[in-house]
């Protein structure tokens, strides 16, 4: 019985028993940027770091001393023409080939990070989504202790029936 209740958490909760972090990453001409932000969900109020990480594609070495612009653009569904941008900012990459950015958004909607630089194949440019939930949006843990806690009482009032049936 412990075991198939074991078995169940594993398979439905997945994320209790292991946990990831990690980026996105996009290639573009030669090119390869990374994207890895904190926090990875990140709420209105909170401040986000994002660090960006240009690798060459064939040698896989950072690409340092890097000029590019960063573009941050509070998007409008259905209508890009509606979309604002927020700031622009010149970066250059250090020695490891990122640049980082910090940002607190003061309001829930989709949001993108658009980047502009030049390789060896000439101009380029990219970008990222970024999603910003409001604060009142139930966590996920909650959600899954409350989901357990019911497989728990269900599974404890199913052995109770089963030990009153075969009395």
């Amino acid at each position: 019985m412990k075991k198939m209740f074991l078995i169940t958490i594993i398979i439905l909760f997945p994320s209790l028993v292991a946990s990831a972090h990690g980026g996105v990453e996009k290639t573009v001409g030669s090119t390869k940027v990374i994207l890895d932000q904190d926090p990875l969900s990140p709420l209105v109020g909170e401040k986000v770091q994002t660090t960006f990480v240009f690798l060459d594609t064939k040698t896989n070495q950072p690409l340092s001393n890097l000029d590019l612009q960063a573009h941050l653009i509070d998007t409008f569904y259905s209508d890009a023409s509606k979309d604002k941008e927020i700031f622009s900012k010149d970066l250059k990459t250090d020695a490891n080939g990122s640049a980082s950015l910090e940002y607190t958004f003061q309001k829930a909607n989709y949001f993108d990070f658009d980047l502009d630089f030049k390789d060896s194949q000439g101009e380029q440019e990219t970008g990222f989504l970024l999603q910003v939930r409001n604060k009142n949006v139930p966590k996920y843990n909650q959600l899954a202790a409350s989901l357990i806690l019911g497989m728990i009482i269900g599974l404890a009032i199913n052995k109770i029936i089963e030990e009153f049936i075969h009395r």
